[in-house]
């Protein structure tokens, strides 16, 4: 009971000031219960669709989705995000913990070695998609980005921290 008391006294003060009149005016504040100064945001990947299939989430994308009862795949449908490479949406408010998700195109699944470039395009594309969902993230105000793995944690990783990066002289 007296954590009660202390949290409420903690979360409203009231301020009594006196009019001309001596008439006690009460005035009330709310504070929040809990200040963060930290804004957390995730980034998401989806594959592009193919034919007529729809766009599908990356695994990892996939167990985020559960745990938000679908939601994440119901903003896709809705928005008519494609999955193509680089291109995405900043959804807010759909988990509690998170303020911002980043739904970013991977492009195709299952992009591999190519030959002629001599370059992982699968890597490539998830350096890509990576900072563009960091990137935008930053731009909403989120202190905290945590990206998931896009089937290459090392190359999302790469690609969120040079995208977010900033050179400051002074």
């Amino acid at each position: 009971m007296k954590s009660v008391r202390l949290m409420h006294a903690l979360c409203r003060r009231v301020k009594h000031t006196s009019l001309a009149r001596r008439i006690v005016v009460e005035q009330r504040r709310q504070y929040a219960e809990k200040c963060d100064s930290v804004i957390k945001g995730v980034v998401v990947g989806v594959y592009a669709k193919e034919g007529d299939r729809q766009p599908r989430m990356t695994p990892s994308g996939e167990k985020f989705d559960d745990r938000v009862q679908g939601k994440v795949t119901d903003l896709i449908r809705e928005t008519g995000l494609s999955g193509q490479l680089g291109k995405g949406r900043v959804f807010m408010n759909v988990d509690a913990e998170f303020r911002a998700v980043a739904v970013v195109g991977v492009g195709q699944e299952g992009a591999g070695f190519n030959d002629l470039e001599m370059i992982d395009e699968g890597m490539e594309n998830a350096r890509v998609a990576a900072g563009v969902g960091a990137r935008a993230l930053q731009m909403q105000g989120c202190t905290d980005v945590f990206v998931e793995s896009m089937e290459y944690a090392e190359q999302a990783a790469e690609g969120s921290a040079l995208a977010v990066w900033r050179y400051n002289t002074n």
